[in-house]
């Protein structure tokens, strides 16, 4: 602990040397994103880590608006240190990490200051997180999404369909289409799908607003597991899912969903002031979860959303606050060594 406090101390030094050059040297957009890194390394001094965090290695990527447009960040682990991935002018959203943890994929607007209520006006991106090279994938997708075995690509095409790229041959295929069954016999958009063993998938709908949480087994079939609810996903052993429901601190709480015996219960709810809890997602071994938690702020892409990360199972106080901004953090993803 002392050791890294020491690390963390002297790069605010060194930050706030950086900011100083930067502000003098360079334009407006460089001057902004030293300025988040020196908020984010004082920020990081003043709280406390606990042990298990020091001894964890990988990465994060998320959303964030910190330098003026959403782009797509990345903060090593354990030391917390952030650097930008992507600088377009355009907003950029949803980052998902790929199984080998080489690449990730992401939705961008069409425009800046895209609103994600508007989910048709995106285009499915890949970039390489060593090189920085991107690569278009797809147009008019949003919410992408990796099967398991790192093959394809899922992503949402609205109105009402879920669409999988092939990325050896990069042919499209519709993977599920609404209106076409007992469940949906009606065109509703669709959100963020989601994979699991098996092809299992999950996926979010809505029909006046109201959002629905459903899933389609290995044969096909679907079922709704939860209405009112949103932002279902497997858990990489396929034996669980988690969800976005009401009912926490600051109305919104994180649940767990066995597919087996069709029960719920509350998996995490944050006691502290942030406790508006959205975006989750397991590690690999389902050890950790990385979620955004606000005060009660909702809007996904406005609110002044926090990453947080958190041993499954442990206290909730056990949470790690692992961002320190005003500005919105959102859609966070992660891979631990």
């Amino acid at each position: 602990m002392q050791n890294r406090t020491k690390v963390l101390t002297l790069m605010t030094v060194l930050v706030a040397i950086l900011v100083a050059w930067v502000t003098l040297n360079a334009g407006p957009d460089r001057r902004a994103e030293s300025e988040a890194m020196a908020t984010q390394v004082k920020r990081a001094v003043d709280s406390p880590v606990p042990d298990w965090l020091n001894e964890l290695t990988g990465f994060v990527v998320w959303s964030s608006d910190r330098s003026g447009e959403h782009n797509i960040w990345h903060m090593s682990l354990p030391d917390m240190r952030i650097r930008p991935l992507t600088n377009h002018p355009n907003t950029e959203n949803f980052a998902r990490i790929s199984p080998d943890g080489k690449k990730i994929v992401f939705g961008r607007a069409h425009k800046a200051k895209q609103s994600l209520r508007d989910d048709t006006n995106w285009d499915v991106w890949m970039l390489d997180i060593e090189t920085g090279e991107e690569e278009l994938i797809a147009k008019w997708g949003m919410s992408p999404s990796w099967s398991p075995d790192g093959a394809s690509i899922l992503f949402q095409r609205n109105p009402g369909k879920i669409i999988a790229v092939d990325l050896q041959s990069r042919e499209e295929r519709i993977h599920y289409e609404s209106g076409k069954d007992a469940v949906m016999k009606s065109r509703h958009n669709m959100a963020t799908p989601s994979i699991g063993e098996g092809q299992r998938m999950a996926f979010t709908y809505r029909d006046r607003g109201r959002p629905t949480n459903v899933i389609r087994d290995e044969n096909g079939e679907l079922s709704v597991i939860v209405s009112g609810a949103c932002q279902a996903l497997w858990s990489p052993s396929g034996e669980y899912l988690t969800y976005i429901d009401g009912g926490g601190k600051q109305k919104n709480q994180i649940y767990r969903y066995d597919p087996e015996t069709r029960a719920s219960s509350v998996l995490l709810d944050l006691p502290g002031e942030y406790s508006h809890e959205y975006f989750a997602r397991l590690s690999r071994d389902e050890q950790y979860m990385i979620f955004a938690a606000s005060d009660g702020g909702h809007e996904h892409d406005l609110a002044d959303y926090e990453i947080f990360l958190w041993p499954v199972g442990a206290d909730p106080t056990a949470a790690v606050r692992l961002t320190f901004d005003v500005n919105n953090d959102s859609w966070p993803d992660f891979r631990l060594d």
